[in-house]
């Protein structure tokens, strides 16, 4: 199976990356509302039935990538 080409993708990487902006702005919102700094918040997309070509444009969009270690402890 060869990968999709990107320009088909652009359009989904557009929406994706509007969806983490917001994503993100409402994460920023809730730490200003209870004086938490945003840095110590971390976003973690997962996926349980989306496509890999969904996956890669998400990645492509500036979703963080997969914990290489997912046990390891996170930082506080």
């Amino acid at each position: 199976m060869s990968a999709p080409d990107p320009a088909s993708l652009s359009l989904s990487v557009a929406e994706l990356g509007e969806n983490l902006a917001a994503v993100q702005a409402r994460i920023n919102a809730a730490c200003a509302r209870s004086g938490r700094d945003p840095a110590s918040v971390r976003l973690v997309p997962v996926s349980k039935a989306k496509s890999v070509e969904m996956l890669r444009a998400a990645y492509a969009a500036g979703a963080p990538a997969p914990d290489p270690e997912p046990n390891a402890e996170a930082p506080r």
